[in-house]
């Protein structure tokens, strides 16, 4: 057994040691009792859209008024480093929900779904969280913001939440719209358990917060523990007009701040006041110290200053597209008001949560995630491999994270910016494009990435290298092959007449 070994089985068994209180036996002298499922804990995650590093006030923000979260990172740990499955939506969701960088599953990048029939979905055999939680004990359900197929109509033929694992849902493929008003305003396109669900007023936090709410008082059993998956919308675009947000936030940023700005702050304090009122909701219901709460953005924003002090925006593999607000509320884990900086990733989501709840993730096949309950109770861990993305659009395509450091590559060449979404052609680009143009970077001295310290680290930059190169081999390999045929009769097939 080497060091790398042992140290991983001190890891490993520190861990074990941690979950006793919620997942084994606790012991003493003088007896041993035997948890029931009862005392299982709860899981929460709350996901946002398109937020960025800077969009809370408990991450710096200069102007967005966000009590409730602010609130949530004084009671827990705010994570300084945490990242996203991907550098945008679909295949983020996907690594958060399989422990799986996301391309080994075949989701490439993200779902159009203005028009069903995209060919690019989440196939059922990939294991996700909420099947094993479920086989655990526990009852799943799905809030809001799916985008892991591109129609929520089962007629069409893509799988549904329902066959990921999930006992409820109640959302939308992507965007909770008016089909008359084109607005993320009074949705009539929200699907419930795999039927249509009639026009339902008011902005999208509200409505999916509602639900989780009436979930959780009349349709959960409450000797059950349970998993919620809460997706909002907010902040994407398109943000709303001032006249269709809340008048008493507009007034928090009146002039001389731009009304553009003023409606995208407000929009995220009215995300922040639903969150607070779910989260108060959890209190009342006496929730709270058995339940473990996350709170995540599915990746960077494409808004200029929402990103500060990262380098980049949604799609870039540069912090700015894939480094966001990360932050967990565990009572007995989290000491409150802390503050860390150790890199986690929605790949370890699933890990963890299979830790909490007593069972494995599958072993026929790989998890690029780990179990990160040291790292939530202030140690650290040692990962069998480095953290890495790739999303194949934009440049840089692909990034590596070990320690303090991150590389960075770009694609040979490049996909035309016209082919915006996942075309027939891009598949063979996909598997055939190599990795070229390394960077390298000291995240933790250098945060917005502005040294590439590649010619003045040179065994480090070699190492990472051939790291980046392996792993970018290993994940294409395995990704599934989306065939010619799956885009015949879609406008997504530009092969050649």
């Amino acid at each position: 057994m080497n060091r790398r070994q042992f140290l991983k089985q001190c890891s490993a068994f520190t861990g074990t040691l941690i979950l006793s209180s919620c997942t084994g036996s606790l012991t003493s002298k003088k007896k041993t009792i035997k948890l029931t499922a009862k005392k299982k804990p709860n899981i929460i995650v709350l996901l946002t859209d398109d937020l960025g590093y800077s969009d809370l006030g408990c991450f710096n923000s200069e102007y967005i008024k966000t009590p409730n979260l602010d609130k949530l990172a004084a009671q827990g740990t705010k994570f300084t480093s945490c990242y996203a499955g991907a550098p945008l939506c679909s295949p983020s969701r996907a690594a958060l929900l399989t422990g799986r960088n996301p391309a080994r599953c075949g989701l490439y990048s993200y779902i159009p779904s203005t028009t069903t029939g995209h060919p690019m979905h989440l196939k059922t055999n990939e294991t996700t969280i909420a099947s094993i939680l479920k086989k655990a004990g526990y009852q799943t359900a799905h809030f809001g913001k799916w985008h892991l197929n591109s129609s929520m109509n089962p007629k069409d033929g893509q799988p549904q939440p329902n066959d990921h694992g999930f006992d409820y849902s109640y959302g939308v493929d992507n965007y909770s719209r008016n089909s008359s008003t084109h607005k993320m305003l009074d949705p009539d396109n929200i699907w419930q358990n795999g039927s249509p669900v009639e026009k339902v007023s008011g902005l999208p936090a509200d409505i999916y917060v509602n639900n989780a709410i009436d979930w959780l008082e009349n349709k959960r059993d409450k000797n059950k523990p349970f998993f919620q998956y809460i997706c909002f919308n907010e902040p994407h675009n398109p943000i709303l007009e001032a006249k269709d947000l809340p008048q008493d936030i507009m007034k928090m940023y009146p002039p001389p701040i731009p009304e553009k700005d003023a409606c995208y702050f407000a929009t995220i304090t009215n995300l922040d006041r639903q969150i607070g009122r779910f989260l108060k909701k959890l209190d009342e219901l006496h929730l709270k110290e058995n339940t473990f709460v996350v709170f995540l953005s599915d990746n960077g924003p494409l808004r200029d200053y929402s990103q500060n002090p990262l380098r980049g925006f949604k799609s870039q593999c540069y912090e700015g597209g894939i480094r966001t607000p990360g932050i967990i509320r565990f009572p007995g884990y989290t000491k409150p008001d802390t503050k860390n900086d150790e890199p986690i990733s929605f790949v370890d989501l699933a890990p963890t949560f299979c830790k909490l709840a007593g069972t494995k993730m599958p072993a026929d096949r790989v998890i690029d995630g780990t179990n990160i309950l040291p790292i939530i109770k202030g140690g650290k861990i040692i990962r069998d491999a480095p953290l890495f993305w790739y999303f194949y659009k934009i440049s840089p395509q692909a990034a590596l994270r070990e320690g303090d450091w991150i590389m960075i590559a770009k694609l040979k060449t490049e996909i035309p910016k016209s082919e915006h979404a996942f075309f027939s052609s891009h598949m063979k680009y996909i598997k055939k494009t190599p990795l070229v143009n390394f960077e390298l970077y000291n995240v933790k001295n250098d945060i917005g990435q502005k040294h590439n310290l590649a010619k003045i680290e040179t065994k480090r930059f070699e190492k990472m290298k051939k790291k980046m190169l392996e792993l970018h081999k290993e994940v294409i390999a395995e990704g599934y092959t989306w065939a010619d045929s799956d885009f015949k009769n879609t406008q997504w097939d530009n092969r050649p007449k």
